[in-house]
């Protein structure tokens, strides 16, 4: 046998390995990686160029499934809000809460603790025992029983209101 046989050989089995390593490494979840091993391993080498295209569209699920991680926490603790601009709802049965991002709309229950630390957030609750403000241009309004104590307001147009 001369090298010139066994060449082709070897360029193969590294090209098909070289493609099946990366397609592992790529992949973050678990269930993704099952969708994306299958396509792989059909075509390895012939069809290197639409397997990275296949990569990148699997990628694109992978980053839109982590900011829905973060948010699944466990309600008996504090719950830390650190995005802005969104329209967020309290998990039923969270009784503390931690605004730190900005111009947020967020509507819960009934809470023990709420701290802002963010600008121009309106919330909505049930009811509050307590707020502390060190944010600005933040509005609290809840629905029934005592006016929640303010505890700390260090910022500047803070208000809390009977919806």
């Amino acid at each position: 046998m001369s090298i010139k046989s066994i060449l082709p050989l070897a360029a193969t089995a590294a090209v098909a390995t070289l493609a099946l390593t990366g397609c592992t490494q790529n992949n973050a979840a678990p269930a993704d990686s099952s969708a994306t091993q299958a396509p792989a391993a059909s075509a390895p080498a012939a069809s290197a160029p639409a397997g990275s295209g296949e990569a990148s569209a699997t990628q694109a699920p992978a980053p839109s499934s982590a900011p829905s991680t973060p948010a699944a926490q466990d309600n008996s603790g504090a719950l830390t809000v650190d995005e802005s601009n969104q329209h967020l709802t309290i998990p039923a049965g969270t009784t503390k809460v931690i605004i730190n991002g900005s111009n947020n709309h967020i509507e819960g229950g009934e809470l023990t603790d709420i701290t802002v630390n963010g600008s121009n957030n309106a919330i909505e609750v049930n009811s509050a025992s307590s707020v502390s403000f060190t944010g600005s241009n933040n509005e609290l309004e809840y629905k029934k029983g005592n006016a929640p104590r303010v505890a700390n307001d260090i910022g500047a147009n803070n208000v809390v209101s009977q919806d």
